[in-house]
């Protein structure tokens, strides 16, 4: 399992909901920007509308968890933003797995 960096500040977070490719799912929003070396960033939003902190911790470890152990060739060169604006912790780990990898693809 690979430790991506996390993505911070406003300004990579505007970066990226600016330039990058959205695609809404059931589950949650992700916006993917292209980079031009191999390294990979995330970062995730779950708002406090969605459930409360405890729950929203669980979301983030959990994609956290998803993305590092995928494979790196669905991660290189990538910026990725997780929103999350509904309650997601009672999914399955492997629903959520299953649709995380899916969009990776892309």
């Amino acid at each position: 399992m690979s430790r991506i960096a996390s993505l911070k500040g406003k300004a990579g977070f505007s970066q990226v909901y600016r330039k990058g490719r959205v695609f809404n799912t059931g589950l949650f929003r992700l916006y993917i920007l292209k980079r031009d070396d191999d390294s990979a960033r995330i970062g995730i939003a779950v708002t406090r509308r969605a459930c409360k902190a405890v729950k929203r911790n669980l979301i983030r470890r959990r994609i956290k968890n998803i993305v590092s152990s995928a494979s790196p060739e669905l991660t290189a060169g990538k910026d990725m933003i997780f929103y999350v604006n509904t309650d997601v912790s009672g999914v399955a780990f492997s629903e959520l797995k299953a649709e995380i990898l899916l969009w990776l693809k892309t």
